[in-house]
């Protein structure tokens, strides 16, 4: 959790928001980041005056040229509930429109023969040095390329999966503080469950460690 000493004349309105997303269980660690941004912001453009207008944001709701409207239209989003928050308790203040219209990348699904493909070139990989270590690390690729194919993990889900988050009776998988900060269970295929048994069973019964990829 990050502690940041605010220090323009908005600084209370800004920890009392920080403190109440905090109470409903938000890390809001990222809102802080922004927030502290803001902070000084108005420092140097409003100084003393806590008069939030549009005229006073317009400099925080331009797109910055070293990013892209995504982040523009983040940055817009916390400031908006920060105004709603003021306005909430009575500080009549202008709330900013955080919908901001930009591109998004269009996602190509891949045709079975792709697929087939893919894990042709997964399957087929062998490391040019041998020894214990790159052995297991090829197996790993061949399972978690599968794994994530075959549940939607996202590649930091699964490279950070642990043995005790598996329930093997079931070919569950529990994912904690996922999108949202939020938990997940995800369940395999009977298939996949025996290929992830037999890979923790084949690579990692000799090793010390908590991870289902320790070398990924």
């Amino acid at each position: 959790m990050m502690n940041i000493a605010f220090k323009s004349v908005l600084a209370p309105y800004i920890q009392g928001l920080l403190d109440q997303k905090r109470s409903l269980g938000f890390k809001y660690d990222n809102e802080a980041y922004i927030l502290a941004r803001f902070d000084k912001y108005w420092l140097e453009t409003n100084g003393d005056s806590d008069d939030v207008t549009m005229e006073s944001l317009e400099g925080w709701t331009r797109l910055l040229p070293t990013e892209g409207k995504s982040s523009q239209a983040g940055r817009i989003s916390v400031i908006r509930q920060l105004t709603l928050y003021m306005n909430g308790l009575g500080k009549i203040s202008y709330v900013p429109i955080d919908v901001i219209r930009y591109s998004r990348p269009v996602v190509h699904v891949l045709s079975p023969e792709e697929v087939a493909d893919l894990f042709r070139v997964i399957d087929g990989y062998v490391p040019k040095k041998q020894s214990t270590e790159v052995t297991r690390m090829a197996y790993g690729y061949r399972v978690i390329f599968r794994l994530i194919l075959a549940t939607g993990l996202r590649r930091s889900e699964a490279v950070c999966l642990r043995l005790d988050d598996i329930n093997w009776k079931n070919g569950s998988i529990t994912i904690y503080n996922a999108k949202g900060h939020k938990d997940r269970v995800v369940f395999m295929s009977g298939d996949l469950t025996k290929v992830m048994r037999k890979y923790t069973s084949d690579n990692l019964r000799l090793m010390d460690t908590e991870w289902v990829f320790p070398v990924l």
